[in-house]
């Protein structure tokens, strides 16, 4: 009788996905927990503590980054896991992973690519206001030069519409004021009234990119989601083929 290419977490698996896929729009960590699964599946005697820890110190010429991604996702995973049981295993720092330094090469987009992207956006999956919010970030980051936590750490108070400048910091002591030109100032009002229209409560103390659950996004989310959007237009090298190709873009 032929084993299943599946493992007794498959069905876990499948639905700790499904769930992330109602409130994200990238696709991480689908690829390393499918990699884990077809692992796990090759030893069906093992518990998911010894599966966990093989599958992560296997493969001895892994990227010490890929490591750290991979511990990262069965992390998550297990911690879902651990919502429906109490005593679940959740692995720590069960591997030593390396620390690595990531040399990425600045790449400056073209108009032609930021509106390549920007009409690209609409087609991914995910709510109207997620995709809206990540083509205002998107454009903030472009037009302003401001750093991605910069921008995800700006509420209401620090935007001026009327001046159309930003407030940012105050960061080693100092506040600094950032210009943007009247077109991006139009896209902010478009959001803003977007976020309104949706029902939401708009104060001073709102984040300017605050996620559907009320809280602020984050620079990590924010980051798969634009991976994700690279991807489909063809300006990042597709999952599995390695830590090449241009990381930073904007």
């Amino acid at each position: 009788m032929r084993s299943s290419p599946y493992s007794r977490w498959h069905e876990e698996i499948g639905k700790y996905l499904a769930f992330r896929s109602t409130y994200y729009t990238s696709r991480w960590p689908a690829q390393p927990l499918h990699l884990f699964d077809r692992f796990a599946a090759s030893h069906p005697r093992w518990t998911l503590t010894q599966a966990i820890t093989q599958w992560l110190n296997s493969g001895g010429d892994r990227h010490p980054v890929t490591r750290s991604n991979y511990l990262s996702a069965i992390r998550m995973f297990c911690e879902y896991r651990r919502r429906f049981e109490s005593d679940g295993f959740v692995p720590t720092q069960i591997m030593p992973v390396t620390a690595a330094k990531r040399n990425f090469q600045a790449y400056i987009l073209t108009p032609e690519q930021i509106s390549s992207l920007l009409q690209k956006i609409p087609s991914l999956r995910g709510p109207p206001l997620r995709l809206a919010r990540m083509r205002v970030l998107l454009l903030v980051l472009y037009c302003t030069g401001l750093r991605i936590g910069e921008a995800l750490r700006l509420h209401l108070s620090d935007v001026d519409l009327k001046k159309a400048y930003f407030r940012v910091g105050p960061s080693k002591g100092r506040t600094r004021l950032v210009p943007f030109g009247r077109d991006l100032a139009s896209e902010l009002n478009r959001w803003l009234q977007a976020r309104r229209d949706a029902g939401i409560i708009l104060s001073p103390q709102t984040p300017l990119f605050e996620r559907e659950d009320g809280r602020p996004d984050n620079v990590w989310n924010a980051e798969m989601r634009f991976n994700t959007l690279f991807r489909h237009c063809g300006l990042k090298p597709k999952r599995g083929s390695g830590r090449v190709g241009l990381a930073k873009y904007i």
